[in-house]
């Protein structure tokens, strides 16, 4: 769940994106896993589902393999898009500001460092322009 004033926007990265709402100082946590709000399913679950739910998870959640499984953000979080020059960074349950970052700046993660699944989702959206 998303723990800071934020917005979705057009992004310039790819589609919509989630934006800064406020100054946010350097170490906030931004996102945190809420149990029964975001969820994870076992990638038998997942198999178990029919296609489109899949592609859905696939572009939308994430494959973490410590966890075992999909995880689903069910809220803005999931908008956050890919960087190598990211502002938040990945601390397991939780996500932090790495940086200062301004009102209206993007809020952007390095998929590699928690998705499983990242080199997969970041071929196929540069495929598809």
């Amino acid at each position: 769940m998303m723990q800071v004033k934020h917005y979705i926007a057009v992004s310039p990265i790819h589609g919509l994106g989630v934006f800064a709402g406020e100054n946010i100082p350097a170490g906030t946590v931004i996102w945190r896993f809420v149990e029964g709000q975001d969820f994870t399913i076992s990638q038998a679950e997942f198999e178990d589902l029919p296609e489109k739910s899949r592609n859905w998870i696939r572009h939308f959640g994430y494959y973490n393999e410590s966890e075992g499984g999909w995880v689903i953000c069910a809220d803005e979080g999931r908008f956050v898009n890919h960087s190598l020059q990211n502002n938040i960074g990945d601390r397991g349950s939780f996500t932090v500001a790495l940086c200062e970052i301004k009102r209206g700046t993007e809020l952007t993660c390095n998929y590699y460092d928690f998705d499983a699944s990242a080199a997969e989702k970041i071929h196929e959206e540069q495929r598809k322009g």
